[in-house]
C-alpha cells in the first residue's frame, strides 16, 4: 500500500504519544495491526462507507509512516521501493536496529561482504531517513542530524552517494507527499543543504574533515563508505598514513562533548585495514559478516568430492562457454541436496548463494573470493611459507642455533642463495619493497642428498 497518496489532501495530526505507542510495538504487532486495518479498510469499499476508508487509510498512512521511524527497513520498503529487488535479510534487519536513531555519541564498524547492499543502507538510506524524520527528532526532543558527512575512498563515490540522496528529495513523490518538499537552500553536487536545515557534505578519503563546521556545528554524524583501497593496503607506509588521518583527522571532527554518531562500513581487504583495527578497539561496536558464515573455508564439509568433479565440468576449457555452464548446471541439479545441504548456512541467499562463490572461485580464485565474500583476507597457500611451522634461529660460533634446541652446524650446511629484488626508481603507491632474502640449505639425514638444491633439505631463511 502507498501510505503517502492519502497525504496528498489532508495531513492527518500526528502527536507524541501516538508516535511512542506505535514505535514500542514489536514488528509481528505491526504487522498484525497493519493487516487488520488493511482488511477493514477493504470491508468498508465493499459496502460504500467512504468517509470510514478514508479515516481508515489516514490511520494506515500515520502508522506506516511513524513506524518507519525506529525501523530502517520498514522507511525503505515504503518509500524506497525501486532499490529493493528482494527483501532484506536477517542481517540487514540486525544493522538497522543498530543504528542510532535516539543515542549519541555511537561508535558503529560495519563490516560485510561486496554485493551486501551496505553502502546503500548506510550512505543512501539512513540519511535520508534522518533528514525525512528530523521533525520527530524535534519533538521527541532528541538530538537532531544537523550535520552529516559522507567520507569515501574518493570524493567522487561520496558525491555519487549525494545525488542518490538529492535524487530521492527532488523526485521521489512517494517521500515528498508523505515528508513535504525538502529541496533546500543549497543543492550542489558536493553538499546540499535541506528546507529543515540539514547540510550533508561529500568528502573524499584524506581530504579536510577536522574542523569542519556548519553554522558553527560540528558533524553529529560521520558516516566513512569504503574507506579501504585494496590496491595500497600492501604498503606498509600508506597504511600508516591513512589509518593516521582517521585518527588523528576523521575521528577528531566529532562534536567536543562526544556526542556525534560514527558508522564505517567497508568489507576487510588487508589484515591491518582501518576496517579490520577498529574491531579491536573498545568503544568501537563491530558487526562481522560472511556470505557464507559456514563452512568458514568454503569447502563442503560433507560433498567436496561431488563439487570436485562438478568444477571439473565448470572449468573444462576444451569446450564451449555455453556447453560447459549447461553441463555444469544439470550436474549440479542432479546432485543438489547434497551439494548444497543444510550444513551451507548463507548470509543472503536470494542475492549470493553457495553455488555463485563457488562458480567465483573458478573465475575469480579463492584469495579474492575470501577476501571480498568473507572478510578474510588472509590465505595460507599464497604464502611462500607456513609461519605455523617455522622454527627462529639465532646465529652462533658454532652455526644456527634453533628454536628447539637443536643446533646446526656450520660444517652441515652445503649450499647457500642469495635473491635480490630492487625497487629503486619504482614509485611507493605500487606496492613494491626492495628485498635482499638470503637462504642456507642443509640437507637432511639420507642417501642422494648431496645436492644442496635437490632432495630433501631444510632451508634457514
Amino acid at each position: 500500500m502507498d501510505s503517502s497518496k492519502y497525504r496528498q489532501t489532508t495531513q492527518t495530526k500526528i502527536n507524541l504519544q501516538t508516535i511512542l505507542e506505535i514505535n514500542s510495538l514489536t514488528r509481528h504487532e505491526f504487522s498484525t495491526k497493519l493487516a487488520k486495518l488493511k482488511t477493514m479498510i477493504q470491508k468498508n469499499r465493499e459496502t460504500g462507507n467512504t468517509t470510514e476508508v478514508n479515516t481508515l487509510q489516514h490511520q494506515t498512512a500515520d502508522l506506516i509512516e511513524i513506524y518507519g521511524y525506529k525501523h530502517l527497513d520498514y522507511f525503505a520498503e515504503m518509500f524506497l521501493s525501486h532499490y529493493l529487488d528482494t527483501d532484506f535479510a536477517p542481517f540487514h534487519l540486525e544493522i538497522f536496529d543498530a543504528l542510532p536513531i535516539e543515542e549519541t555519541g555511537q561508535k558503529l564498524n560495519i563490516l560485510a561482504p561486496r554485493g551486501s547492499a551496505k553502502s546503500t543502507c548506510i550512505a543512501i538510506f539512513y540519511p535520508l531517513h534522518r533528514i525525512c524524520y528530523k521533525k520527530y527528532d524535534e519533538m521527541l526532543e532528541h538530538k537532531t542530524d544537523n550535520y552529516i558527512l559522507i567520507i569515501s575512498l574518493t570524493e567522487t563515490i561520496a558525491k555519487d552517494r549525494i545525488k542518490s540522496i538529492k535524487t530521492e528529495l527532488e523526485d521521489n513523490q512517494t517521500l515528498r507527499n508523505t515528508f513535504g518538499n525538502l529541496i533546500g537552500k543549497k543543492w550542489t553536487e558536493k553538499e546540499i543543504i535541506t528546507e529543515n536545515n540539514t547540510c550533508i557534505k561529500a568528502i573524499g578519503r584524506g581530504g579536510q574533515v577536522r574542523g569542519s563546521l556548519f553554522q558553527n556545528n560540528r558533524p553529529t554524524l560521520i558516516i566513512s563508505d569504503d574507506l579501504d583501497n585494496a590496491e595500497t593496503l600492501n604498503n606498509p607506509e600508506l597504511r600508516k598514513k591513512d589509518q593516521l588521518w582517521f585518527d588523528t583527522d576523521l575521528a577528531k571532527a566529532g562534536s567536543i562533548n562526544g556526542t556525534t554518531n560514527f558508522i564505517n562500513i567497508d568489507t576487510v581487504k588487508h589484515k591491518y585495514a582501518i576496517a579490520n583495527n577498529l574491531r579491536n578497539r573498545p568503544q568501537w561496536k563491530t558487526l562481522f559478516y560472511q556470505a557464507i558464515p559456514h563452512p568458514i573455508q568454503l569447502w563442503h564439509p560433507n560433498a567436496e568430492e561431488l563439487w570436485k568433479q562438478w568444477e571439473d565440468i565448470y572449468t573444462d576449457m576444451a569446450k564451449e562457454v555455453q556447453q560447459r555452464n549447461k553441463e555444469a548446471n544439470e550436474f549440479y541439479q542432479k546432485y543438489k541436496n547434497k551439494m548444497h545441504g543444510p550444513e551451507i548456512k548463507e548470509l543472503w541467499p536470494q542475492q549470493i548463494n553457495y553455488l555463485d562463490i563457488r562458480k567465483e572461485i573458478c573465475n575469480e580464485g579463492y584469495f579474492p573470493v575470501m577476501r571480498e565474500r568473507q572478510n578474510e583476507p588472509h590465505d595460507n597457500s599464497q604464502a611462500l611459507f607456513n609461519m605455523k611451522n617455522a622454527l627462529r634461529f639465532s646465529i652462533t660460533n658454532e652455526g644456527f642455533l634453533r628454536s628447539d634446541n637443536i643446533l646446526v652446524k656450520w660444517q652441515e650446511m652445503s649450499g647457500a642463495t642469495i635473491f635480490l629484488d630492487w625497487a629503486g626508481g619504482k614509485e611507493l603507491a605500487k606496492n613494491d619493497f626492495a628485498a635482499v632474502v638470503g637462504i642456507v640449505w642443509v640437507p637432511l639425514p639420507g642417501p642422494n642428498n648431496n645436492d644442496s638444491l635437490i632432495g630433501n633439505t631444510n632451508a634457514y631463511v
